[in-house]
């Protein structure tokens, strides 16, 4: 330590200084949130791995907003919770997420990529709107995604994540199994985005039933030309518009449940 004018007036301390990097930020994740706030966002960049102590000396800046703090740091970045849309005073739903030190005193980096503050994800209808215990029913979902991208969305069955399928652009899920049933239950089908599922819609019922067996058919041939009325048992057949009958690739003209 020296004084203004040079005099040296200690040749050395036990403390030390370190000189860290300024971070830059390389990712953001997830890149959509809640207008209402609350979303963990992971902000990822290598450098920030060198950086000590970062919930006390590190804040983050969502557009505008009031700094919020570090909640937790992992090995290729920090997490900060995003604050409310109308906090961020932006311009637009799009926000840049920014850096600072010293409890704001200092910037040290902002993201390319935007964080997109989105509106709960509106699910119109399901077709179709049951399918069997053991899963992996296709379910296509008339929804008003907004901003959101195809490949970000998860399907929500309750709270059980489920996949999502892009055909043609609709969009499927896929129904998982459930296990602990004894008679039909009804399911909230919900829309959420990777990451962020606290961005989600009221949803529309989905209904899980037993699967339908088959006993035994009566008569058990009939003409070519077709016609012939054929009784069928079972168990588990259920009084819907969508329950129908097929013989090979036919399905009948008609269905009575009786």
């Amino acid at each position: 330590v020296a004084a203004a004018n040079g005099t040296l007036l200690t040749a050395g301390s036990h403390a030390s200084f370190q000189y860290l990097k300024n971070p830059v930020i390389h990712e953001i994740n997830p890149s959509y949130g809640a207008a209402s706030g609350g979303t963990s966002v992971q902000i990822k960049g290598p450098e920030l791995d060198d950086w000590p102590d970062v919930e006390s000396y590190l804040s983050c800046r969502f557009g505008n907003s009031t700094l919020t703090r570090v909640v937790s740091n992992g090995i290729d970045g920090i997490t900060c919770i995003s604050p409310p849309l109308h906090e961020a005073m932006l311009m637009s739903n799009q926000a840049q997420v920014s850096i600072y030190a010293h409890h704001g005193d200092v910037y040290l980096s902002s993201s390319h990529q935007r964080f997109d503050y989105v509106n709960p994800i509106e699910v119109r209808s399901l077709a179709p709107t049951s399918g069997p215990f053991s899963g992996n029913t296709e379910i296509f979902v008339d929804a008003n995604i907004g901003v959101v991208e195809t490949d970000d969305l998860v399907c929500l069955f309750g709270t059980e994540i489920a996949k999502v399928k892009v055909r043609n652009k609709d969009i499927i899920c896929i129904s998982p199994p459930i296990t602990d049933y004894s008679q039909a239950k009804k399911v909230l089908v919900r829309l959420g985005v990777k990451g962020a599922l606290n961005v989600s819609s009221p949803g529309q019922m989905f209904i899980y039933y037993n699967s339908p067996s088959l006993h035994s058919l009566h008569p058990s041939y009939g003409f070519f030309e077709g016609g012939e009325e054929v009784l069928i048992t079972g168990s588990n057949f259920r009084n819907d518009v969508g329950f129908t009958c097929s013989f090979g690739n036919v399905t009948a003209p008609q269905n009575v449940l009786v």
